[in-house]
């Protein structure tokens, strides 16, 4: 390459090098002289850099080109002028000598300060000052020809591996930007036009936005970091940033910020730029350069741009204030024609602030690397934006749920006002309209106007005002598009990104992506960084913009893969995911219709199905149930109906329909599937199995025992299957376990049913832990199977169930269906126990929340209400019961046909209240519906059946009517012994009752023989010491007193005041034993008898005070009983009476229905008073019997007709035989 060859006055380099050497002499020693202008010491500098740039330029050996030749000529000629003008100044600046002095140095300093004024004022006389500018201008040009000659070099440097190439291009980089500090603009206006440097500007194209309301903490921000106090001269500039979503209202708030800084301080002045593209940048600085009259503005070959940055930076005095606005994209860095970037043109070093707003956060964070982020208005804010724009009135509520649905976004805001004011239309009409659907929402999203405060354009809306982002984002970055258009169609907020990132995909991909849109404010992050939220006006414009561009039908076809391959089997351990991920399938599966595609399909029914197991084990069934209807339909659709996927649906349909109370129809599906599933998959198939599983726990659940022998041949079944082709601990195994467990429980085998339910609870702790649901539900199985052993175990029970009622609570919370089922189980356990407050209190708890979730008529609520009835009931609270009772049977008028069991359960507790109240009729009545009901519904043997069959028949008996309540006695025990077994309680109680009702009939010895068989068993089972086991103690020694069996009642009777004596020795019990003991020895004339009867007569006289109205007397006594006893404490009596009184109590020792007595009772006590001399108290203890008798029995009762009877044969006997004719005459005129 030839050497740089000289043109014109200069030859070569080296004579343009002398000549700025010349010149740079020259102006070197003006300067030292001090006094110089400010323009001659900066050209001083500038000429030393511009040899060095030269002579390293000489280095490269490239030929000049035609333009730099003629450069380097017009430099070379303006440089020896002025070296001609600086050479004839000196003349006149020779120094004359200084005599007479006595100090040399003082006179050289006076001497060259008198000189170096009067050469500065020749300088500016000869019009020093213009040549120096126009030889600045021939600079400028010169060295913008050396900066692209040494770019040049830079870049063709470094293609070579020479082993100075680094020095090479670190030299020419360090005089590029030496050059760069010291160039000057051509053309610089005059360093004293101060009037121009003093001129305050307010260059702000908008109007203030009278309507601006709130954001009073942003603008405090801003003034914190931008400060609005005058300022001290250059300085580096300060910077920041407002950043957010379009709309929200970022150049508002710098428009108000502008404007509040001309107000708080008049001096400053202020400019905005218009950054959207670059030729909006430049046509604002040119409006700069014009309102300065910068010299140069017009000329072509000018370089505005930099004009004005250094009228910034080099001239203007003034404080200012630069909005630089929409600065929405990368072209800010990016370079333009002239070779430079917009940002490069803006002031570094000045007193001045520069605030950009822009909608990309990446932009903003590089810009200022900590931006002030935009949020919506809060919604006082936002409720006053809308107040002030809207005249019509409207409730505060209607306002809010206007503003709730336009995100509190401004623009949004001022747009429905203005489709308000327009269309007349008022905030609830508006309302209707933006909610009627989607359609109508895009709609008004797209209603254009003019929003006053906003730069001047065409009309625009919310949705235009995004859709210029959408395709720069869809052109620039395919996948950020793409995961928008995804994320349009999930929920609106907390979207995962495990959710989104695709199969594969680099992370580093997905973030670049996904944070452009983070950046551009549609979609925002949360702390953790992994989730994702947007705007829901974004949402609704997005899907719009699919629709537009025919994009939908591929997002929704990609969205509803992912899900469908994500969205978990909604079992326990998947329970936080599904959580997360539900809100978003639920939106895909909403604004995807079904597809005519088979895969999308199948994507569809396998995403149904997961979501509806999720559902059912959440406890909402309903929601289960048509979620997977919906996927079956899909699968019979796309002609997959029979497959192994369809039939697991339908399984999984089948528990969820018997989960709702309706077990007829699972079993149902449950038998469909089996077939299918043996005939595809073969009997002894893991999946035939499953079925296998649920069928037989659905089977139990059944009230009917022949159902219960299929459930547990189903259930051994599935549980050799598994063992066969599963290891140990394997879930399906343990899940077996659990289901023998149960069926065997509801059969009615609680001893068989532990040792499995116990196995599989202790696995499911070790392979699931205590908090899953599956072990709490074993747990409760449990613990329902230990109070059903001989004898019960209700304190590990009770542990169990607390136990498992924290850790459900825990694990699935108070309102899951599971923990109703535990806690009710609970209260159930805690009756039995004899808590009888705290299981009451706790089952109306579950009630009401059975009721909130499952609904008034679930199987579930309606035995919670049936416990809470029994709770009542056995605290003997009544009148609570029966109007408890009442209130829940009309809550649900259609009970009985929807739940006949538990409606006859609510009227058997019914006909119990009646029974305890002596209203034996109604009882009755209630008895023989529930009978008549449970033979219908159940069948004659059921064990339901069986018992309410017994109430009926202790009922009839206590009514009096033994014949009857024997008969349906007779063909009752048979089938409880065949059904129940012979020791089972029920059927103990109906031998017992049999017995009485022979004792009524007089058959004393066929009633001495059942009271032996139940006495045996009671104390077999409960033990010789229990109360039942004495009470069947009492009741034999009732039978042998009738038969006059002295000594076998004698030994009873002395056995019998053993055991209570020990028990509790001044019990009434006690004292009633030694009573009869006494009796029975007197009968035999035995001397023992007096000794007895004083020790009685003492323990009776030493019981306190109120011993007769204690709850234990009041509960158990007779009405002849408690006036036997009352007149030996009173001493009443004199021994015969008190002996006659006496053999009537002994004789009467059946067991009593009610305080008043049992007619049997009644009839036995009379009789005996007939032995008594005195016909007064005859006549006294008649009148009282029969008094009790008709209103127990009714005077229609063959025990009342009895007693009538007898007494006329008392009269007879004593003589008064007409008091006698008169009695039956009365008989007979009442038609008894």
């Amino acid at each position: 390459m030839e050497a740089l060859a000289a043109i014109g006055l200069v030859s070569n380099v080296l004579g343009f090098i002398d000549t700025t050497a010349k010149l740079h002499a020259l102006i070197k020693e003006y300067s030292s002289m001090g006094g110089a202008p400010a323009e001659v010491l900066a050209i001083s500098k500038r000429l030393d850099l511009t040899i060095r740039a030269v002579k390293e330029l000489d280095e490269s050996g490239r030929a000049r080109l035609d333009h730099e030749k003629l450069a380097l000529q017009i430099y070379s000629e303006e440089a020896e002028g002025l070296c001609v003008f600086l050479e004839s100044l000196k003349l006149t600046l020779d120094q004359p000598r200084e005599r007479g002095s006595n100090f040399p140095w003082l006179k050289r300093r006076q001497a060259t300060a008198r000189t170096a004024e009067k050469g500065w004022k020749a300088f500016k006389a000869l019009r020093g000052k213009e040549k120096l500018d126009k030889f600045q201008t021939s600079l400028d040009r010169m060295l913008d020809l050396i900066k692209m000659q040494q770019q040049t070099r830079i870049e063709a440097t470094a293609l070579r591996v020479d082993d100075k190439t680094t020095i090479l291009v670190q030299n020419s980089e360090s005089i590029i930007r030496g050059l760069g500090d010291l160039q000057l603009s051509p053309n610089q206006p005059s360093i004293d036009s101060s009037a121009m440097q003093r001129k305050i500007i307010f260059m702000v194209p908008l109007a203030r936005n009278s309507g601006f309301l709130g954001r009073d903490e942003l603008i405090l921000q801003l003034d914190k970091r931008l400060g609005s106090s005058p300022g001290s001269g250059p300085r580096e500039v300060q910077t920041t940033a407002l950043c957010g979503l379009g709309g929200i209202g970022k150049s508002q708030i710098a428009l108000e910020y502008a404007y509040l800084r001309k107000e708080r301080s008049p001096n400053t002045s202020t400019f905005w730029i218009l950054a959207s593209t670059a030729t909006r940048f430049e046509e604002s600085y040119k409006q700069i350069a014009t309102e300065f009259q910068l010299p140069g503005r017009n000329d072509p070959h000018v370089d505005v741009l930099q004009l004005v940055r250094d009228w910034f930076e080099r001239h203007y005095k003034q404080r200012w204030l630069m909005v630089v606005d929409n600065v929405d994209d990368t072209q800010i860095f990016e370079k333009m024609q002239c070779g430079k970037s917009p940002l490069e043109y803006l002031p570094k070093v000045a007193d001045g602030s520069i605030i950009f707003t822009s909608r990309n956060r990446d932009v903003s964070i590089d810009l200022v690397s900590d931006p002030i982020t935009v949020e919506p208005l809060s919604p006082e804010e936002a409720r006053k934006l809308l107040g002030d724009r809207t005249k019509r009135t409207s409730t505060d509520e209607e306002k809010d749920m206007v503003l709730a649905e336009l995100d509190h976004l401004p623009l949004a805001i001022t747009q429905a006002a203005s489709y308000m004011a327009k269309r007349n239309k008022s905030v609830s009409q508006y309302l209707v309209l933006y909610q009627d659907s989607e359609k109508s929402r895009v709609k008004l999203l797209e209603h254009k106007f003019v929003d006053t405060g906003r730069e001047a354009r065409s009309l625009e809306s919310v949705a235009t005002t995004w859709l210029m982002s959408f395709q720069q984002i869809k052109s620039e970055i395919p996948r950020a598009a793409n995961l928008l258009f995804m994320m349009s169609l999930m929920g609106r907020q907390s979207i995962p990104s495990s959710l989104i990132v695709a199969e594969n995909e680099n992370i580093v991909d997905f973030e670049e992506a996904v944070g452009t849109l983070v950046a551009y404010s549609f979609v925002s992050v949360d702390d953790s960084g992994i989730n994702y939220s947007m705007h829901r006006l974004v949402q609704t414009v997005t899907r719009a913009w699919l629709d537009d561009h025919g994009d939908r039908l591929f997002i929704e076809s990609q969205a509803l893969g992912f899900l469908s391959s994500r969205f978990p089997d909604g079992e326990f351990e998947t329970w936080e995911t599904c959580a997360q991920y539900l809100p978003h399938v639920e939106s895909i599966l909403s604004h995807t219709p079904e597809s005519q595609v088979n895969t999308q399909r199948l994507h569809r029914s396998e995403l149904l199905t997961n979501l509806a197991w999720y559902f059912k084990e959440q406890g909402k069934y309903d929601l289960a149930r048509a979620n997977l209807e919906q996927s079956l339909k899909i699968l019979n659709t796309a002609g997959t109906g029979e497959s192994g996927k369809a039939l697991r649906a339908k399984r999984k349909l089948a528990i969820i329909v018997e989960l709702q109370g309706h077990p007829e129809e699972a079993i149902k599906l449950f038998r469909e599937v089996l077939k299918a599933e043996e005939n595809l998959h073969g009997p002894d198939h893991l999946e035939t199995l499953e079925t296998v599983d649920e069928l037989a726990l659905t089977l139990a659940n059944t009230l009917f025992p022949e159902r219960w022998v299929e459930s547990e041949r189903l259930a051994r079944r599935s549980l050799k299957g598994r063992r066969s082709a599963l290891t140990d601990g394997d879930l399906k195994l343990i899940e077996s376990l659990h289901t023998l467990g149960w069926v065997l429980y509801r059969e009615g085998k609680p001893n068989e049913s532990e040792e499995p339910l116990r196995e599989c609870l202790q696995k499911r702790r070790m392979v699931l832990g205590d908090q899953h649901p599956k072990t709490t539900s074993t747990a409760n199985d449990l613990a329902l199977t230990l109070i059903k052993l001989d004898p019960p175990k209700y304190e590990e029970a009770e542990r169990l169930l607390r136990d498992s009622a924290n850790l459900i609570i825990s694990s699935c919370g108070t309102d899951h269906p599971n923990s109703i089922v535990i806690h009710s189980n609970l209260c159930n356990v805690l009756r039995r126990s004899g808590k009888h407050a705290e299981a009451e209190t706790l089952q109306v708890d579950q009630l009401t929340l059975s009721e909130k979730v499952l609904g008034q008529n679930h199987p579930t609520t309606i035995w919670c209400v049936v416990s809470v009835a029994e709770s009542l009931f056995y605290q003997k609270k009544f009148y609570m019961t029966q109007s408890f009772i009442l209130k829940e049977v009309e809550k649900r008028p259609d009970l009985v046909r929807q739940d006949v069991v538990s409606s006859l359960i609510l009227i058997s507790l019914f006909a119990h209240v009646w029974e305890e109240h002596g209203e034996f009729t109604e009882a009755a009545e209630n008895f023989q519906s529930v009978l008549q009901g449970r033979k219908k519904a159940l069948g004659d043997d059921h064990p339901a059946t069986l018992h309410a069959e017994h109430c009926f028949a202790r009922v009839r008996l206590a009514q009096g009517k033994c014949f009857e309540a024997a008969g349906i006695l007779r063909g009752l025990m048979p089938r409880e012994i065949q059904v129940l077994g012979l020791k089972h309680e029920e059927t103990v109680l109906s031998v017992r009752l049999y017995g009485l009702a022979m004792f009524s009939q007089r058959k004393f010895p066929e009633a001495e023989s059942y009271f032996r068989q139940v006495l045996s068993i009671r104390e077999k089972t409960l033990g010789r010491e229990h109360e039942t086991t004495l009470i069947a103690r009492d009741n034999l020694e009732a039978a042998l007193g009738e038969q006059r069996k002295w000594a076998e009642w004698e030994k009873a009777s002395r056995e019998s005041l053993a055991i209570r004596q020990l028990l509790a020795p001044t019990d009434y019990h006690t004292l009633r034993v030694k009573s009869n003991l006494w009796f029975v020895l007197e009968q035999q004339r035995k001397a023992e008898s007096e000794a007895i009867f004083h020790e009685l007569l003492a323990n009776i006289k030493a019981l306190p005070e109120d011993f007769m109205e204690g709850p234990n007397f009041k509960k158990n006594v007779t009405c002849e009983e408690e006036w036997y006893f009352w007149r030996l404490r009173n001493g009443s009596f004199d021994l015969e009476t008190l002996r006659a009184r006496k053999r009537m109590a002994a004789w009467s020792q059946t067991p009593r229905f009610t305080k008043g007595g049992d007619a049997a009772s009644f009839v036995s006590f009379f009789k005996a008073s007939s032995q008594v001399s005195s016909n007064d108290l005859a006549g006294e203890i008649y009148h009282e019997v029969l008094r009790n008798m008709e209103h127990t029995f009714g005077k229609e009762c063959e025990e009342t007709k009895s007693v009538n009877e007898e007494y006329a044969k008392h009269l007879e006997q004593r003589g008064k035989v007409h008091e006698a004719k008169r009695i039956r005459e009365r008989l007979q005129e009442s038609g008894i």
